[in-house]
């Protein structure tokens, strides 16, 4: 059984950018006092929801931990229910050179995902 990666656990290789975003969404939602009552309804529905930058620090940690795996792989291993949460985390994590996907031409770039039974991209840290 593979072992879910913490997402708590503190990263010292994590790249500056990254961790600047991390800490930007680390008090979760918020609405200004002179924002509608549906902005600060929306913000209290979001709070003890995993939070975007949560949600990427899951990813790439998985990503680290287990080279060439497939989203689909990814998401399994994160136990978030939605797989939805953790698919679009990785294209802006590849943005920010902390992931990558192979060559075109490289024959590891995409593989048959064992959880969707589908060609999906691999991913791999930088």
């Amino acid at each position: 059984m593979k072992q879910r990666p913490d997402p708590h656990e503190h990263d010292q290789n994590m790249h500056p950018l990254f961790r600047e975003l991390l800490k930007q969404v680390a008090e979760g939602p918020k609405a200004r006092l002179t924002d509608p009552e549906t902005s600060h309804e929306a913000a209290q529905a979001l709070k003890g929801k995993p939070r975007i930058g949560e949600l990427q620090s899951i990813a790439l940690r998985i990503v680290r931990g287990h080279p060439g795996a497939t989203a689909a792989e990814i998401w399994e291993m994160s136990g978030i229910r939605d797989a939805r949460t953790i698919t679009p985390r990785l294209a802006p994590l590849r943005r920010a050179g902390l992931i990558k996907n192979m060559p075109l031409d490289h024959p590891e770039r995409r593989r048959v995902d064992p959880v969707s039974g589908k060609q999906q991209l691999t991913w791999w840290p930088v």
